[in-house]
């Protein structure tokens, strides 16, 4: 025998228990998808952060030692070192040199980049333009080193 479609008048509606797993994954799924991008989103922040790092790093070894040095000399090493971990910063960061580059001297050099979610999520409420739930962000880093050639 087949069960009814219909519930019986004689079971209370609290006890219907049909469409109770469809119900649990339509509110679950929507968070457990922002919260997984959220992750990636997370680390793609901190590798491309780690990436200026290591970028300025090197930069910073390059221009200590070396006898002469030029803007794009600092920005090879920059891309040099922030290939290491992530081709996208070391290609698109901006990089620059402040001082003259000289013994003895102090200078600074800076690095900024662009970072954006892998993706963008909008939304639309009310007919407006869409808006971005996840903003890009501007990455800046700056260090500053004393120029000593080696012996």
């Amino acid at each position: 025998m087949s069960r009814p479609l219909a519930r019986p008048l004689d079971r209370p509606l609290s006890s219907d228990d049909r469409g109770a797993t469809a119900l649990e994954f339509a509110i679950v799924f929507p968070v457990f998808i922002l919260f997984f991008y959220g992750m990636l989103a997370c680390y793609s922040l901190i590798v491309s952060w780690r990436a200026m790092d290591l970028g300025l790093q090197r930069a910073m070894r390059s221009t200590a030692v070396s006898r002469s040095v030029s803007t794009a000399d600092v920005k090879a090493a920059f891309k040099a070192g922030a290939d290491i971990v992530s081709p996208d910063v070391g290609t698109n960061a901006t990089v620059s040199l402040t001082g003259t580059v000289a013994t003895g001297n102090t200078v600074k050099i800076s690095a900024t980049y662009a970072w954006t979610p892998m993706a963008s999520f909008n939304y639309n409420f009310g007919g407006g333009a869409p808006t971005t739930i996840f903003k890009p962000l501007t990455l800046a880093n700056e260090a500053t080193v004393k120029v000593i050639y080696p012996n």
